[in-house]
C-alpha cells in the first residue's frame, strides 16, 4: 500500500451565490498526453514535511476619468514540491518534500470612455507570472509560466432600438522549464465577440451573438479556427404574459473548446465537442400573480 502526506491551509470567507443553469449538451473528451519518462509512480510519505503557508497582498487604482489599476501577489513558504526518482527501468517514486518560497504576481489596468453620448470603448491589460519547482533524480526543474491578454471592448447604443457590442481579446501565454526544454510553450490565442440586438416594435426583438476563436497553430498542430453563430428571434403575446422564442444555435455547427494544459512531465490538449447545430422552440408565460 501506498502512504502519503499532505498539507492544508485554511480560511474562512463569507460569500452569497445564487445560480440558475439549465443545460443540455452532449461532450466528447479526448485527450491527448505525451509522458517524458516511466509509468504512474510510487507514492512514499514524508513525516518531517512543514506545512506551507502564504502572505498574500493587493493595492489598487481608482480614476473618476475611467481609469483601473490593480496589483496583487502572493508568496508561499516552505513550499511543498514533488520529488521524482526515475530508475534505469523507468519506474518512478515520488515524494513530496519543502522547497523555499515561490510566488506569483498580477496586475491589471483598464481605461474606458465615453466616445458619444451613445458609444463608448473600453481597454484594458491582465498580466500573470507564476514560478514553481520540481526535483527530478535531484535536479530542481525550475517553472516560470506569464500569461498576458488584451482586450478592448466597444458598446454602441441607439435609442432603445438597437445595441452592439464588440469585444476582441488576445491571450499570450508563455511556460519555460529549466530541464524540460521540449515542454516549453509559448501561443497566442485570440477571440472576438460581436452581440447585436435589435427591437423594431414592442412585441418583436431579433438577437445574434457571434464568437469567433482563433487558436495558435503552432501550439495546436490539428487546431482551426471556430466561430459559434447564435440567431433567435421572440414576440410576445398574450398582453405581453407569453413569450415565444425561435432560436437557431451553432449556425456553422462548429462548437468545440480547446485547452492546452501543460505539466512539468506531460501535455496534455483536451477538445471538448458539444451538441452542435440545432433549432430551439420556447414558450414562456407568466402567471398572474394573486
Amino acid at each position: 500500500s501506498s502512504q502519503g502526506s499532505t498539507a492544508s491551509i485554511s480560511s474562512s470567507s463569507r460569500c452569497l451565490r445564487v445560480f440558475f443553469v439549465l443545460v443540455f449538451e452532449v461532450c466528447e473528451t479526448k485527450l491527448h498526453r505525451r509522458w517524458l519518462q516511466g509509468v504512474a509512480p510510487t507514492s512514499v510519505s514524508n513525516p518531517g514535511l512543514n506545512q506551507e503557508f502564504l502572505n498574500y497582498g493587493r493595492s489598487g487604482l481608482l480614476s473618476g476619468a475611467g481609469v483601473r489599476a490593480s496589483l496583487g501577489e502572493t508568496c508561499t513558504h516552505n513550499s511543498i514540491v514533488r520529488v521524482r526518482s526515475v530508475d534505469p527501468s523507468f519506474r518512478q517514486t515520488v515524494r513530496a518534500v519543502n522547497s523555499g518560497m515561490a510566488w506569483s504576481t498580477d496586475g491589471s489596468i483598464s481605461v474606458s470612455l465615453p466616445i458619444t453620448q451613445s458609444m463608448e470603448w473600453r481597454i484594458a491589460n491582465y498580466l500573470y507570472l507564476d514560478t514553481g519547482a520540481e526535483y527530478i533524480n535531484d535536479q530542481k526543474n525550475a517553472s516560470r509560466k506569464l500569461r498576458n491578454r488584451m482586450r478592448f471592448r466597444a458598446d454602441y447604443y441607439f435609442s432603445d432600438i438597437l445595441s452592439v457590442h464588440a469585444n476582441v481579446q488576445g491571450t499570450f501565454n508563455r511556460i519555460r522549464y529549466s530541464l524540460n526544454d521540449e515542454l516549453n510553450q509559448s501561443y497566442t490565442n485570440s477571440t472576438v465577440d460581436v452581440e447585436v440586438s435589435w427591437e423594431p416594435a414592442d412585441n418583436w426583438s431579433f438577437d445574434s451573438s457571434l464568437l469567433y476563436r482563433i487558436f495558435d497553430r503552432a501550439a495546436f498542430d490539428a487546431g482551426k479556427n471556430v466561430a459559434l453563430l447564435n440567431l433567435s428571434v421572440s414576440h410576445l403575446l398574450l398582453r405581453r404574459r407569453g413569450s415565444l422564442r425561435l432560436e437557431l444555435n451553432d449556425v456553422f455547427n462548429q462548437n468545440q473548446g480547446i485547452t492546452l494544459t501543460t505539466t512539468p512531465n506531460y501535455l496534455e490538449e483536451e477538445r471538448i465537442v458539444s451538441f452542435g447545430r440545432y433549432v430551439m422552440l420556447k414558450f414562456t408565460y407568466k402567471p398572474r400573480l394573486m
